[in-house]
């Protein structure tokens, strides 16, 4: 036995549900590719300052130890 084909209002409403996936699929895509490249840029500005640890001491001490990146290996 065959089930009736859907009608106008279901298929616009599947097509709806669809839009709606594939949009979030590239908001989530795009939020992810954003924050990898904002890490990315991070890494890129603390990169070459990072072998002189002697700079970063004096001034962690200075501010009460407290550090705004904590490296964690």
């Amino acid at each position: 036995r065959r089930d009736p084909p859907p009608s106008s209002a279901t298929a616009m409403h599947m097509t709806a549900i669809h839009v709606q996936t594939k949009q979030k699929l590239q908001d989530r895509s795009a939020h992810c590719a954003e924050k990898h490249r904002r890490r990315a840029g991070m890494l890129r500005v603390y990169g070459p300052i990072r072998p002189t640890l002697g700079v970063c001491a004096t001034t962690d001490a200075d501010r009460g130890g407290k550090r705004l990146i904590s490296w964690r290996s």
